[in-house]
């Protein structure tokens, strides 16, 4: 039993990849099966990948933490605002990093990733502040 639970809310656990959108459909898809509507996300999934400076990166490598930490929580913004459009609002927070503030070295693509949450969240909060979702921010965390 998770704290949720303990506390008397409900919670649920569906597996996915977020940097595959089938997957992170199915994800918004289950949640309003379950619930009826989609009031609140935090997107939160993230990877570290290999430390490497710069020119050291592979691409591979730069490809996986770009592909979870970025494209994972568009995608995940991109269904949950289509669902909070359809029955007029929901909030939406987006977890970075400290490394979305500033840079680390060896970091490369992870700072990126992180950094470019921040610029994603302030850009969509911008678009639909006025069409019900007044609540996109971003938190950057240690």
């Amino acid at each position: 039993m998770c704290l949720i639970e303990v506390d008397g809310g409900e919670a649920s656990f569906v597996e996915a990849d977020v940097s595959k959108a089938a997957q992170v459909e199915e994800i918004v898809g289950r949640a309003l099966e379950a619930y009826g509507r989609l009031d609140y996300a935090f997107n939160n999934a993230g990877v570290e990948g290999r430390m490497a400076t710069n020119t050291a990166e592979y691409p591979e490598d730069w490809d996986q933490v770009i592909g979870v930490n970025l494209k994972g929580v568009w995608l995940c913004m991109k269904h949950e605002i289509v669902q909070m459009l359809r029955q007029a609002g929901g909030s939406i927070v987006n977890n970075s990093s400290v490394e979305g503030l500033v840079g680390l070295q060896g970091t490369s693509a992870y700072a990126a990733s992180k950094h470019g949450v921040v610029g994603l969240t302030k850009t969509a909060a911008l678009e639909y502040a006025q069409s019900g979702i007044p609540e996109l921010t971003s938190c950057a965390l240690a």
